[in-house]
């Protein structure tokens, strides 16, 4: 399109049309004139034997650098007494005993074997418990509204079933018994049922790593 400015100088207006067109793996196998060999191929990748690893490459993987910090708003208070150091996150990823791509429910903090482990909020403590196989012994506690926490794989427990705790109060000391690669606590978040990120629960908490 040609336009002519103020001193008589003509100029020309090019406009580019993008035109996005979604189309099935199959519609482009057959654009591309994929053989018997590369369908197979694709059926087995469409198959759902492979999500796993599909979801590991765009979710829970998050490679965070020295200094980083992460700012939540919540009601929940920091559970590990004396340490900050995020060692797994919420997301997809390559269990470290299993050794297969599995969804870690919770956040891992990495602190010293029996070091106090804190409610996170006010709440009734509902399930004290061993889980051989994986948590090891663990606490739930309800704080009302559909709104849970999980401790796991602690040494020892130190709140009892039906016990009202408040927020801050040493519930059990960390451990790693359970399904576990040395002494950490495994902390999950539940809403509605749910589990949850629990990094975007914590009140007005920065956690760097």
């Amino acid at each position: 399109m040609a336009h002519t400015d103020s001193d008589g100088e003509t100029w020309y207006e090019h406009i580019l049309h993008i035109v996005i067109t979604q189309r099935t793996a199959w519609e482009q196998a057959e654009i591309y004139g994929f053989n018997s060999e590369q369908n197979e191929l694709l059926k087995e990748l469409l198959s759902g034997s492979y999500d796993q690893y599909f979801m590991a490459l765009i979710t829970g993987l998050r490679h965070l650098g020295d200094g980083t910090e992460v700012i939540a708003e919540g009601f929940y208070i920091w559970p590990s007494a004396d340490s900050d150091y995020v060692t797994s996150f919420f997301g997809t990823r390559l269990h470290p005993i299993l050794g297969v791509y599995k969804t870690h429910s919770g956040i891992d903090i990495g602190a010293g074997y029996g070091t106090a482990i804190l409610a996170a909020a006010d709440g009734v403590v509902t399930t004290t418990a061993y889980d051989a196989g994986g948590y090891g012994n663990y606490i739930i506690i309800d704080h009302g509204n559909g709104n849970k926490t999980l401790y796991a794989h602690m040494s020892q427990m130190s709140a009892d079933v039906g016990q009202t705790v408040k927020q801050g109060q040493t519930i059990g000391f960390v451990g790693s018994t359970g399904m576990s690669t040395g002494p950490h606590l495994h902390f999950e978040v539940y809403v509605g049922g749910t589990r949850v990120d629990p990094l975007l629960y914590f009140s007005n908490y920065t956690a760097a790593w």
